[in-house]
């Protein structure tokens, strides 16, 4: 097999590791966030970036900052 290859038991390992953390670095983001003076909407689109992040890499609290960033400024936040 090569390198770049995985096997599915592989695959499915990743994506679970990617997962692990993602609801704590959601509540991380959004408790920062509020308490360094963002309203709830800027608070929310950080911790969803922040979680969106963390899920994109394996393991936990493994993001990449700017990319937490640009994930936050794609998110939308409505009152429903």
């Amino acid at each position: 097999m090569a390198h770049h290859e995985k096997t599915l038991a592989q695959a499915r390992r990743d994506s679970s590791q990617a997962r692990v953390g993602t609801v704590l670095t959601f509540l991380a983001g959004l408790v920062v966030s509020l308490d360094g003076g963002l309203g709830w909407g800027g608070a929310l689109r950080l911790a969803l970036g922040a979680a969106t992040a963390n899920a994109e890499l394996p393991g936990a609290g493994r993001l990449d900052p700017s990319r937490a960033g640009a994930l936050a400024e794609q998110a939308t936040v409505r009152l429903i």
